[in-house]
């Protein structure tokens, strides 16, 4: 089952003081949004934008949701705010989110699925929702999804109409997810198909096809793959938190392990500090993993490090005085990237 931002949210606002002050006064923590270079890691920018719960990138455009039903339009280049949409909630306090869909974002609010411009944030159309569990799938149509039942589709829409599709066929991906959106599924042709292999043990099923035809799977130690551009052929990079076991008995190195799309031989293993659980692909033969909010920068080549950024939270402040983590990380036109974490509060008994 996919893990969603949101039900994060869930489990940690109630009660404390998570404040978004929507569009007109700015937002205060405790998420933020930091802008880096892609080949030196250095920040560049940064922007609180309250409680996030979705993220998604238009070119050159990082369009970020918060628990409040803000909808914010971010340049990736330089940090602007291009436009904002706030939203009433509704009777029933739905989560938001949003999800890209061709040209489309998809914002999930109040009792409505709305499809927004990303270049300016206008409402183009309107379907009104009765799940207050629903998820987000983009891709090249919006995908509606009953997050209380194993993530079942409840509308497929034309992201240009926000009518039903009529050839709506079955989600693109089922990638398993651990932040906000899912990791990239599809490279040179070849997509990737991902499921949890199980409660008792960390492992993943992995399975490689090219036209629907399977040419490579697997279960493999780990709990979180993407399917990523090579320098010969793409490659697929999965997170294990067991040390190459996939028992979880104690504690072991975190191991980013990577293999051959095409054959499943593993090329390479890189060890990690902490727990992360996000990969991102930045730019040409370079992945991000966050590890807290120090993001490691590794060459998909030869699974080295480029380079190490410490990139802190601006949404960190009052009782969040903990850095917290990265949730969402992707690339602009420009080459500069985007961050969008989560600030925490102290551990308490």
């Amino acid at each position: 089952m996919l893990a969603s931002i949101a039900a994060l949210a869930l489990a940690g606002c109630g009660g404390d003081e998570v404040a978004d002050r929507g569009c007109d006064d700015g937002a205060t923590g405790p998420g933020g949004v930091v802008g880096f270079d892609v080949d030196s890691g250095e920040s560049r920018w940064s922007m609180p934008v309250g409680w996030p719960d979705g993220a998604a990138v238009f070119d050159d455009v990082a369009v970020v949701s918060s628990v409040d039903h803000v909808v914010r339009g971010i340049a990736i280049a330089t940090g602007e705010l291009m436009w904002c949409t706030e939203f009433d909630g509704g009777a029933v306090e739905y989560l938001g989110g949003v999800a890209a869909a061709g040209p489309v974002v998809g914002a999930l609010t109040g009792d409505a699925i709305v499809g927004l411009d990303a270049a300016t944030g206008e409402e183009r159309w309107r379907r009104q929702l009765n799940a207050p569990e629903a998820t987000l799938r983009g891709g090249d149509l919006l995908w509606v999804l009953d997050g209380s039942v194993d993530d079942t589709p409840i509308m497929a829409l034309d992201p240009i109409t926000g009518e039903d599709a009529s050839d709506a066929d079955e989600i693109t991906s089922d990638a398993v997810s651990f932040g906000i959106g899912i990791p990239p599924t599809q490279a040179d042709g070849l997509e990737l198909s991902t499921a949890s292999g199980g409660h008792a043990r960390q492992v993943i099923e992995v399975s490689v096809s090219r036209d629907d035809s399977v040419i490579w799977q697997d279960t493999v130690p780990g709990f979180v793959a993407a399917l990523v551009s090579g320098p010969v052929e793409p490659i697929v990079v999965v997170l294990d938190q067991t040390a190459g076991t996939g028992e979880l008995v104690g504690s072991a190195d975190t191991m980013l392990a990577a293999y051959a799309a095409t054959s499943g031989d593993q090329l390479w293993q890189h060890a990690l500090p902490g727990a992360p659980h996000l990969i991102a692909e930045i730019s040409d033969g370079v992945i991000a993993v966050p590890v807290g909010t120090d993001v490691h920068a590794i060459n998909i080549a030869t699974g080295t490090e480029s380079w190490v950024s410490e990139l802190p939270n601006p949404g960190q402040g009052g009782s969040y005085d903990q850095e917290g983590t990265f949730w969402f990380i992707d690339t602009g036109s420009s080459g500069t990237a985007v961050a969008i974490g989560r600030a925490e509060q102290p551990y308490r008994d």
